[in-house]
């Protein structure tokens, strides 16, 4: 059976590729059929391998030109955002244009990337320069709305007179919420039209600033410090329930910025609630032990990360405050450190099958519940 371009397409619009994998099993099969024109003749030994298993150093070159790539498509991509940011400073102090003015230019500029990103990615097939064009089209809708602030204000007003809420004013003024909202709206619209993994990534740092900043300040108003880090932390939980959501319905990965700004969110606020009292530290210790738990389930790093750094930054706590006159505490924490590296080397040598047995212990109730389920679970 032979593949074409629209089988790929398709399969990338259905979710079963993701956007990076198509690209590159396009250039593996474009090689291998360029080789096949050039070497007609007798079948060599890797020519009766299959498809998928090219020769090491092939592959390796193959994907770190790709790599190369990518990083010149991300990084044009940031360059194109910082370039905006300046254009409409340098046109607001020069030209001393009003916010309406300096807003229409930022969505001028974010519909000319769009549509570039409209015919690199549907009509040239260059899914990842266009998808990128797409986020930045996304991040002038934000800046748009920063620069129409000042005109907003006395619309404002006069619905606070109209209503009788003289709060609304400071409702809308607090610090990046409707630039957040506006965000969170844009990168939604977008991920309609569009499958590209990294469109989530405006949308989830709009999400974590406004359960960081905006959020708690709106709803806890003076309450204090520990009121807005309770509503950061429900706030980051509720992040890192949806992105779990998607991570199951979806093939590609959707979840990742969903995952790391909402642990950051979550992990930051919890440590700052449980920081008073060592009840509270050994709590927070708990938690990251379950982050480290949940790694293995959800197969995601990020958790990893997370959890590993607050569990040796409790461990470090006890052994430079709790049992700082103690020699004894130390030592028994180097011989811990030793055997955990001993059963990591031992985990990395037996990787494949500890991992299939201990999948095959799993209840079926938590295999359901893992991502792994989407076919990536041990054979």
């Amino acid at each position: 059976m032979k593949l074409k371009q629209d089988d790929l397409d398709w399969a990338v619009r259905k979710g079963l590729l993701s956007d990076q994998k198509a690209e590159r099993l396009r250039a593996a099969l474009k090689e291998r059929r360029a080789q096949a024109t050039e070497e007609p003749q007798a079948p060599k030994e890797q020519d009766r391998r299959p498809a998928s298993s090219a020769p090491p150093a092939q592959a390796s070159s193959a994907s770190s030109r790709l790599d190369l790539v990518s990083v010149a498509y991300y990084a044009g991509g940031l360059v194109a955002i910082a370039a905006m940011t300046w254009l409409l400073a340098r046109v607001a102090s020069l030209f001393d244009l009003g916010p309406v003015a300096l807003a229409l230019i930022a969505l001028a500029y974010g519909a000319a990337f769009g549509a570039g990103g409209w015919i690199l990615r549907f009509q040239k097939n260059l899914r990842v320069a266009g998808g990128l064009l797409f986020v930045v089209a996304v991040t002038t809708v934000p800046v748009a709305v920063f620069c129409l602030r000042p005109w907003m204000e006395p619309w404002i007003k006069r619905a606070d007179l109209w209503l009788g809420q003289p709060g609304l004013l400071d409702v809308f003024s607090e610090d990046g919420l409707l630039e957040g909202i506006a965000t969170v709206v844009a990168g939604a619209v977008a991920l309609r039209y569009v499958r590209f993994p990294f469109l989530t990534a405006p949308v989830a740092l709009a999400l974590w600033w406004l359960a960081e900043f905006s959020i708690p300040k709106l709803l806890v108003g003076g309450l204090g410090w520990t009121a807005h880090l309770r509503v950061s932390v429900a706030f980051g939980a509720a992040m890192l329930m949806a992105a779990y959501v998607t991570d199951r319905r979806t093939d590609a990965d959707y979840a990742f910025w969903g995952y790391l700004l909402g642990l950051l969110a979550f992990w930051g606020s919890l440590l700052g609630l449980l920081y008073d009292s060592e009840a509270g530290l050994l709590l927070f210790a708990l938690a990251n032990v379950a982050l480290v738990l949940l790694a293995v389930l959800l197969d995601r790093r990020s958790f990893l990360v997370f959890g590993t750094l607050g569990t040796f930054g409790y461990l470090g706590h006890l052994a430079f405050e709790v049992f700082a006159d103690t020699i004894l505490f130390p030592l028994a924490l180097a011989a811990l450190g030793v055997g955990l590296i001993y059963l990591g080397i031992k985990y990395q040598r037996r990787r494949a099958a500890i991992e299939r047995l201990l999948w095959s212990r799993l209840p079926p109730a938590l295999r359901r519940l893992s991502p792994r389920q989407r076919g990536r679970q041990p054979s």
